[in-house]
């Protein structure tokens, strides 16, 4: 393969969603290959200490490459090294035959978004829950999807208890901080971060927006947001890593990331909600109250539903991604 035919892939790889958008993630492209690795200048060390959101954001622009590639008739080899920290890679190797059909997934991958709005709680048809089922499928990850008032109130009251909690830190206020944008001119111009015309909120000057957050901010407001957001959505997923470890989060990422895709072709929207995975005591209330296995970690909740869409967020520069 040509080297531009390796970067038209990518730019298909950098369109995954991942943890604030914050695209922690380098490629270098080789002869017939791509090598993934993690960018550590863009971590979130209090919200996630272990890295496994950085991890999972790896898995999802995997995911949209491995599409890519097979989309325009390319069969994947992957091998992921992560042994060594601060050392991890993920090489994709490229070859000529491909015999799987990408063709729906491709077609959503510039068109699915984090959509945070409120849903409106319409129901799923069957047939569509059962696409979303087949979606998550994936080696050392359980995919579970609830649509049932009854199922996904134990997850609600544990949301509700996490985000006033993780709120209630200021040094996880102050990391949140740095990733918002409070305008679109910054937005554009940093390429990254949340975006407040994504998330429905006013377009201010940044010192305005941070004063703002200080002087307003209620996590137990944010928790019954939290509350009403998963009880108007229409279902709500969980993505749990079988094992622990950075292998099992990429792996996660992928089923989230096909999951997704799917939904978009199927016009359902989704949106993570996902302090309860953040904070160890909510985590393990979860395996509680999930019933899992030793070892298994809920480390994603999404909700799905339907609504209009909200504005993109911004994507880096592709130069800015390249490592030689």
């Amino acid at each position: 393969m040509k080297n531009q035919d390796l970067i038209k892939l990518i730019k298909y790889a950098i369109k995954a969603p991942s943890v604030h958008n914050s695209q922690p993630w380098k490629f270098k492209v080789e002869e017939n290959s791509i090598t993934i690795f993690p960018d550590y200048e863009r971590i979130f060390p209090v919200a996630d200490p272990d890295n496994h959101e950085l991890f999972i954001s790896l898995g999802c622009a995997l995911e949209n490459l491995i599409i890519a590639a097979g989309y325009f008739g390319y069969h994947t080899d992957v091998e992921m090294k992560m042994e060594d920290p601060y050392k991890e890679s993920i090489r994709v190797e490229f070859s000529a035959g491909n015999n799987q059909n990408y063709d729906q997934l491709f077609e959503n991958i510039e068109i699915r978004q984090s959509t945070r709005s409120k849903f409106n709680k319409a129901l799923i048809p069957t047939a569509d829950i059962e696409k979303l089922n087949e979606a998550g499928n994936q080696d050392k990850v359980l995919f579970l999807l609830y649509t049932k008032s009854g199922q996904i109130d134990p997850v609600v009251e544990i949301t509700k208890r996490a985000t006033v909690l993780q709120l209630s830190k200021k040094e996880v206020i102050k990391e949140l901080m740095q990733w918002v944008r409070f305008n679109r001119k910054t937005a554009k111009k940093t390429g990254d971060g949340i975006y407040s015309g994504a998330i429905g909120g006013p377009s201010v000057p940044k010192w305005l927006g941070r004063l703002f957050i200080n002087l307003s901010l209620d996590p137990k407001r944010e928790g019954r947001k939290n509350v009403n957001l998963l009880k108007n959505s229409s279902g709500v997923l969980l993505f749990i890593a079988k094992e622990n470890n950075k292998e099992a989060w990429v792996n996660l990422g992928r089923s989230f990331q096909r999951v997704a895709l799917t939904a978009t072709s199927l016009n359902i929207n989704h949106a993570h909600i996902n302090s309860a995975c953040e904070n160890i005591a909510a985590r393990k209330e979860l395996v509680e109250v999930l019933q899992l296995n030793s070892g298994e970690q809920p480390l994603l909740i999404i909700r799905i539903g339907y609504s209009e869409k909200r504005p993109y967020s911004f994507r880096r520069p592709l130069e800015e991604m390249l490592i030689n």
